[in-house]
């Protein structure tokens, strides 16, 4: 039979050390990973209302654009419901005949500004610019 050694005093309790040292390590670790994946969930959040906010602008150009003979008498509304606490203004300005030939304008440049202020966050705009030209 081989007689065991005894363990030096010196060297007692350094496993359970070295468990506890590996624990705190794995710990800090998931904690990132958990901070990682919180900070990617905030990040779609945010890609996904600057998408909104890009289709409800180019819905009001489409609108424009259906509605250029009438841009005369009026501008379609601009609605930014579909975000949260979502705004949208639309400013047509006049473009005028370039050869000075008419007296009406020979198209509108739109710009369309849209504000959002998603939940837990600060405000976001978005504007986006298009000319619309009757024909």
């Amino acid at each position: 039979m081989s007689k065991r050694t005894p363990i030096p005093v010196s060297q007692r309790g350094v496993v359970l050390i070295e468990v506890l040292v590996a624990t705190l390590i794995f710990a800090v670790g998931i904690l990132a990973v958990i901070g990682l994946q919180a900070a990617a969930i905030a990040n779609v959040a945010d890609a996904k209302y600057r998408v909104d906010a890009s289709e409800v602008a180019n819905q009001v150009f489409g609108s424009l654009w259906a509605a250029q003979s009438t841009l005369a008498a009026g501008s379609p509304s601009c609605s930014a419901s579909a975000l949260p606490s979502g705004a949208c203004a639309l400013t047509l300005t006049a473009i005028a005949d370039p050869l000075g030939v008419s007296a009406t304008p020979a198209g509108y440049a739109a710009n369309v500004t849209i504000t959002w202020h998603p939940p837990n966050g600060t405000a976001h705009t978005f504007t986006a610019v298009s000319s619309v030209y009757p024909h």
